[in-house]
């Protein structure tokens, strides 16, 4: 999704405005631009989401080499993720 955000700023400004203002993924991506810091809630979110994306991908992956990478992948996102400041509830 930030990863997203970021293309969309540099591509097309239509489809940038547009995520901004999404009303799932807008609060994320101002929360992130504006180092305010993400709250446990979304935080969780994102774990949970990218965890069972990357378990689904490490499932079907035929290669061992691919899973290593997929799970140095997941740790270090998991690591980013803890250590962005924790914003009170709004």
């Amino acid at each position: 999704m930030l990863l997203a955000g970021y293309l969309f700023a540099k591509s097309s400004e239509r489809w940038h405005r547009w995520l901004l203002r999404h009303r799932h993924f807008g609060p994320y991506i101002h929360a992130f631009k504006s180092k305010s810091g993400l709250t446990s809630t979304q935080k969780l979110r994102i774990g949970l989401s990218f965890t069972v994306t990357i378990a689904i991908s490490a499932y079907f992956a035929p290669i061992l080499a691919v899973r290593c990478l997929l799970g140095g992948l997941w740790l270090f996102w998991v690591v980013f993720l803890l250590r962005m400041r924790t914003a009170a509830p709004t």
